[in-house]
């Protein structure tokens, strides 16, 4: 794997969205590796290193809210992006409590806006 690229976590369980997301995340500038569950964004967490987390609240085995606080409570720091279908303020205040950099209702402009939104995150984190 090319160290330039951007390492990405898409944490879906919706394998079409998960397409999607790479469809809009160039090969020359993204490597993008997905798991459908927390259990398996876990796994991938421990075991390898990844420069952003896109991460959907609605997950099989849990939620987002979830998977956060089990970030936080084994040491895993990577910045987070919190995608959810509808505008909750509460969970936008609980993410970012616990360490999300981004909270983002998925809508008509979630793919058109992926690329730059990644790599905002990415920079704001690097500061």
């Amino acid at each position: 794997m090319n160290k330039d690229l951007h390492r990405i976590l898409i944490v879906e369980d919706n394998e079409e969205h998960v397409a999607l997301d790479r469809e809009y995340l160039p090969e020359n500038e993204f490597y993008v590796d997905s798991a459908p569950d927390k259990h398996t964004a876990l796994q991938k967490l421990k075991n390898k290193s990844y420069d952003l987390v896109v991460l959907d609240y609605q997950l099989p085995d849990g939620n987002g809210i979830e998977l956060l606080i089990e970030m936080k409570s084994l040491g895993i720091d990577v910045p987070v992006i919190l995608l959810t279908n509808y505008d909750e303020p509460d969970l936008s205040f609980e993410a970012r409590k616990l360490g999300a950099v981004d909270y983002w209702v998925k809508g008509y402009q979630y793919f058109t806006q992926l690329r730059e939104r990644i790599l905002e995150s990415i920079d704001s984190s690097d500061l």
